[in-house]
């Protein structure tokens, strides 16, 4: 693990224990086992090393995302592991995003746009292969414009996942979530016995 990444371990582990992003370079320092100067060597002030944290952990959160799917035998388990993996990533480490994202500004977020545009389009890109190798095994229906089925099951997670960070659920509302996110993708909400 690199310097850079020593401080942001050191930045996640001081958020949890505080609760709050109020700690100093100093006390980033001392947390990483290095000195305050060399903090300096790689950021030039606490914004800074705020910004490459979100960047580190949203880069690992992908990662996790891609492991996942991984080991997903055909394309309805690799789509029911991408939503969870999604789903458990965002709970286990809610308060500390939202503490992250509080604690660094708008404007310095609005220059890192394309940055967040490279950590979406792996999460899209994750999606569109599943959804195709679904489409190639016949295990789901061809779409006329796969992107768009992409973005629609992108936004369907980006809102369970707010819904999650925001409920605070636990393990059972989230597995109860799966099931119904599950059965409304692979199946949809039609009724068949109305018509």
């Amino acid at each position: 693990m690199d310097k850079r990444e020593l401080i942001a371990e050191a930045v996640r582990e001081l958020i949890i224990e505080k609760k709050n992003s109020a700690f100093s370079v100093e006390e980033i320092a001392k947390k990483a086992g290095i000195g305050k100067g060399t903090v300096y060597l790689y950021f030039e002030n606490k914004q800074q090393i705020i910004t490459f944290t979100i960047f580190y952990y949203l880069e690992k959160f992908v990662d996790s995302i891609e492991e996942s799917v991984k080991r997903g035998e055909n394309p309805v388990e690799k789509l029911e592991l991408l939503i969870r993996s999604y789903m458990e990533n965002v709970r286990g480490v809610s308060t500390f995003w939202e503490i992250l994202f509080e604690s660094v500004s708008t404007r310095d977020l609005k220059e890192e746009k394309d940055r967040f545009q490279k950590i979406r389009k792996r999460i899209l890109g994750i999606i569109h292969s599943i959804i195709q190798e679904g489409v190639d095994t016949g295990f789901f229906r061809k779409f006329t414009d796969m992107e768009k089925i992409s973005w629609i099951i992108f936004m369907l997670l980006r809102g369970m996942g707010f819904y999650v960070s925001l409920t605070k659920s636990d393990e059972e509302e989230i597995e109860e979530m799966l099931r119904e996110v599950k059965e409304v993708l692979l199946y949809g909400i039609y009724n068949d016995s109305v018509a």
